[in-house]
């Protein structure tokens, strides 16, 4: 297999298939690290069957030659298969990819698999079994009342309504009062240390999805239950005092036993779920065809989870773009919901100002946690703007320009001014500036969207012509922001007029050299070399050191230049180049890079002459290339190391490398 043979298609097969198996398979080029030795690769797997007669299912499936397991990959047909075809990739991750370069000696279908021992799973069914002895039918917990003593019915009313949520707990207190076993003064003190949010929303939804982090979705699980004992604490002497009437709670025929507690909680757990479930369904109706900006206040308003992970996916914009995905008969309808979000969306008032608070809040969260995880893509962005004004645009909109506007924002928290500023700048230039209208899909729909727009709110009529922006740019600078994060993400940019032939030099400088030295021998967990259309760069991911680091980054221009380069090394690095260009996307991303591509003024002639460009790289452009970056070989050690120690508090001639050179200026991530 390879990108000239990357399909397997079978044929009269009738019958049906449970998986399907790769036998022999073989990476036909073992590269020079471990890394490079038999990477995985990518297979598409789709099929017709008894209810189809397209391919009615397509699976992702990731087979690396070294791992039997991933070999076999299970199917989910319906009945007799007709036909069954295998489309192949090669790896592309963030920051390496390979080529399709694969033997495969068989295709087998319907084989044995391998069983699979987990510990884990073993202790789950042991205890599932016990579980399943203790309530047995002729187990006491079936028989003996629970809650007959009234020590017991604390901690197992609190533990249930810990588990499963305030419903649960509010459930478990009313069924235990309506049978006179809950005295009023416990019932308040339960309902106290029991009202929160179970595990699953706080842990799973609101850290997981909206903070993208399970450590803190458990502190803020355990720092709620912490609130409820405050609450507790503070509220206790204004419980009331009455006790239960004499006689009560006695009669075993009132008593709840236990199995019955477990299934009078569940049952409320479940009618949670189902109400969950029929407002995320009535929000994903209400919500077709409407922009994505609009969906996620939809569904918080039907569902609190599901808002929330909406607005977890939803990122910012450095600009107003309004992205609908649809069916081509709701083209009609898409115009006029679109529309009606853009200009009609409501920006003052209470309401507005209180999502004002609360989605910038989220936003600013969300770039903190960002700057941890990705903060060598905020330090390219940030030295990129002293370069390009589309660099300048992204830092202000998108980076750390960005989240000290939202800092200012919520410190002053003005929510109507923002809310009539925002106002007149939809005025000004939603409803009066010119704009671009794309479309993805067939002609006829193109046809359609002729028809239907110089009768809609889009239409061109009064709109101005669309002007060059234009912005000053400032001189560059040696700048450093401290995080909480314990790694480094140190990052060194430089202009460079746009050249396709370098993405071969990059190719070199990320696997060739800065992946040993930065990767293996430094531990930086990733490193590499960028290319864009007027800025080149450096990086290093999550990196333990930094005066190394930069160091080596001086030494590369020698290092590579004095490099020889074979004809197996000048091909990997060509065909490796290419393949970024001609990877296959998604119909939503290809539809984002058609439009970039538009916008950036970049056309078919230029992508062609980019791939001849990198196709005639020869081991003398590669050495000149790495020459010519020797101009920034010593920016570490002549406008760094003189002037900035990197050690807090020891700074020589300029502040501390801690700092911003030329001013204090830092930002740290505040959690609780």
């Amino acid at each position: 297999m390879n990108d000239a043979h990357s399909t397997l298609t079978f044929t009269g097969i009738h019958q049906p298939l449970y998986n399907v198996a790769l036998d022999g398979v073989v990476y036909q080029y073992d590269g020079n690290y471990p890394q490079d030795q038999n990477p995985l690769f990518i297979l598409w797997v789709s099929g017709t069957d008894e209810a189809s007669t397209a391919p009615r299912q397509s699976w992702q499936w990731q087979a690396a030659p070294r791992a039997a397991r991933s070999l076999v990959r299970t199917l989910d047909f319906s009945g007799a298969v007709d036909t069954l075809t295998l489309q192949a990739e090669g790896y592309s991750g963030e920051y390496r990819s390979y080529d399709l370069n694969y033997t495969v000696q068989a295709v087998l279908a319907n084989v044995p698999r391998p069983m699979d021992f987990s510990l884990l799973r073993l202790a789950a069914v042991y205890l599932a079994l016990l579980a399943l002895w203790g309530l047995r039918p002729g187990a006491a917990a079936w028989h003996e009342a629970y809650l007959t003593h009234r020590a017991k019915y604390r901690p197992a009313v609190l533990v249930l309504g810990w588990c499963g949520g305030y419903a649960v707990c509010a459930q478990q207190i009313a069924a235990l009062r309506k049978t006179g076993e809950l005295p009023p003064r416990d019932a308040a003190l339960l309902l106290l240390l029991g009202c929160c949010s179970g595990p699953g929303f706080v842990v799973g939804c609101i850290g997981g999805q909206l903070f993208g982090s399970v450590a803190l979705g458990l502190l803020l699980y355990g720092l709620q239950l912490a609130a409820n004992l405050a609450a507790a604490a503070c509220l206790v002497l204004f419980l009331p005092k009455q006790e239960l009437p004499a006689g009560q709670g006695s009669s075993q025929q009132k008593s709840v036993t236990f199995p019955q507690a477990i299934s009078n909680a569940v049952q409320s757990s479940l009618t949670v779920c189902g109400c969950a479930v029929f407002c995320r369904v009535v929000g994903s109706v209400l919500g077709q065809g409407m922009p994505d900006g609009a969906r996620p206040y939809l569904n918080a308003a039907l569902e609190i989870s599901a808002g929330c992970a909406d607005f977890a996916a939803a990122g910012s914009v450095a600009g107003v773009c309004l992205c609908l995905s649809l069916l081509e008969r709701s083209l009609e309808k898409a115009v006029e919901l679109g529309g009606e979000w853009l200009y009609d969306t409501i920006l003052t008032g209470p309401a507005a100002e209180a999502a004002f608070a609360r989605v910038l809040s989220q936003q600013k969260l969300n770039m903190e946690q960002q700057f941890i995880q990705q903060g060598n893509v905020y330090a390219a962005t940030r030295a990129s703007a002293h370069y390009t004004v589309d660099g300048a645009v992204s830092e202000r909109c998108s980076g750390v320009s960005y989240y000290k506007f939202l800092c200012g924002v919520q410190e002053r928290g003005n929510w109507a001014a923002l809310g009539e500023k925002l106002d007149a700048l939809r005025t000004e230039v939603l409803q009066h500036a010119e704009l671009t209208v794309s479309l993805y899909g067939s002609e006829d729909a193109l046809a359609k969207l002729r028809t239907l727009l110089p009768d809609s709110r889009f239409a061109a009529e009064g709109r101005a012509a669309a002007k060059p922006y234009v912005e000053p740019l400032t001189p560059p600078v040696n700048e450093a922001f401290i995080i909480d994060g314990g790694v480094n993400y140190d990052v060194q940019v430089w202009p460079m007029e746009r050249r396709s032939d370098r993405k071969a030099l990059a190719r070199v400088m990320s696997y060739e050299y800065l992946w040993h030295n930065i990767r293996e021998v430094g531990g930086a967990y990733g490193t590499g070399m960028l290319t864009r259309a007027q800025t080149e760069g450096l990086y290093t991911y999550r990196d333990p050191h930094l005066t190394e680091s930069y160091e080596t980054f001086a030494k590369a221009p020698e290092v590579l230049a004095g490099r020889e380069y074979t004809e197996k090394d000048l091909t990997e690095f060509i065909v490796g180049a290419v393949s970024e260009m001609d990877s296959p996307k998604k119909p939503n991303a290809e539809a984002k890079e058609l439009d970039r591509r538009y916008f950036c003024g970049i056309t078919d002639a230029m992508l062609a002459a980019d791939r001849k460009a990198m196709c005639s790289v020869t081991a003398e452009t590669i050495r000149a290339q790495a020459a010519d970056l020797e101009r920034g070989r010593d920016v570490f050690a002549t406008e760094c190391a003189e002037c900035h120690s990197v050690r807090e508090g020891k700074n020589k001639k300029g502040p501390s490398l801690f700092a911003v050179v030329g001013r204090v200026t830092t930002f740290r991530r505040d959690v609780g």
